[in-house]
């Protein structure tokens, strides 16, 4: 879903910057502000228009399946067996309720892991290193 909104911002992104229209009023963009923005572009040909106002509906759209998503979520989360887990991984800087219970529900009970090696081995995230010479190389 995040990566359907994440293709429909860069369709009208580009939409937008192949006819001149470029946001200057901020640096953050997808906030209100930018939205405010999109409202007030208008546009000669009107299907030129009718093209900007379907990207706009279908990002908002969008959005708004995300957000009823997380809510969704959330009150899954207060019955869940694993949500005390969920909760700390959420303290983990760069994880959100969303990631962590997608990395909760494709790991299951991580009881079945017999060491943090074997679970960080199961995700990929084991360390490589390549040393040869001067050369050092780690991964």
């Amino acid at each position: 879903m995040k990566s359907l909104e994440t293709k429909v911002k860069q369709r009208l992104g580009a939409f937008l910057l192949r006819y001149g229209r470029i946001y200057e009023e901020g640096k953050s963009r997808w906030t209100a502000t930018h939205f405010n923005w999109l409202d007030t572009i208008k546009f000669d040909n009107p299907i030129q228009q009718i093209v900007m106002q379907e990207y706009i509906d279908a990002l908002k759209e969008i959005q708004q399946r995300v957000a009823n998503l997380v809510r969704q979520m959330q009150s899954a989360l207060e019955t869940w067996s694993l949500g005390p887990v969920i909760y700390e991984l959420i303290a983990l800087r760069g994880i959100d309720i969303v990631s962590a219970m997608t990395i909760m529900a494709e790991l299951g009970d991580i009881s079945r892991f017999d060491s943090p090696k074997q679970l960080m081995a199961f995700l990929g995230l084991v360390p490589s290193e390549y040393s040869s010479g001067g050369t050092d190389h780690i991964g």
